[in-house]
């Protein structure tokens, strides 16, 4: 139980965290820095999707550490995608969007409910971020 991170494809393009269980920030801080050493050996944005499909939901203090965690986006992180949240996660999200709007548009996140939706999320971002920089060679 707890929460792990690992390499979604080959290709490195994308990171999946996985929530299992019962959690603690401790080691949620504990994977974000262990994302953090993933992406410094890419040079390129990475997409993340947060399976929280065996999640029994977020620890209390959440809306206290959505600051924290919103501000300590590393520069290579793509768009995030929370597959899987409980309407608690999905209440959330509405109220720390509401809270820091800035951040979350800048942390740039979005809801899935299956990997297939996840994928398809991460592929539309990918062909903004190419029109945005005018790149056909960005993974």
């Amino acid at each position: 139980m707890g929460v792990k991170v690992q390499w979604d494809n080959t290709e490195k393009t994308i990171v999946r965290y996985i929530y299992e269980g019962r959690w603690t920030w401790d080691e949620f801080y504990a994977v974000q820095d262990e994302l953090a050493r993933m992406l410094e050996t890419v040079n390129y944005k990475v997409d993340i999707i947060a399976d929280m499909r065996a999640s029994a939901g977020s620890p209390s203090g959440s809306l206290a550490h959505a600051r924290r965690v919103l501000t300590s986006r590393h520069p290579q992180t793509g768009i995030t995608v929370l597959m899987g949240a409980n309407r608690f996660v999905k209440l959330l999200v509405d109220v720390v969007r509401q809270a820091y709007p800035a951040l979350f548009e800048q942390y740039n996140v979005r809801l899935a409910s299956s990997i297939e939706e996840a994928y398809a999320l991460i592929a539309a971002a990918r062909e903004q971020r190419k029109r945005e920089e005018g790149d056909d060679s960005a993974p």
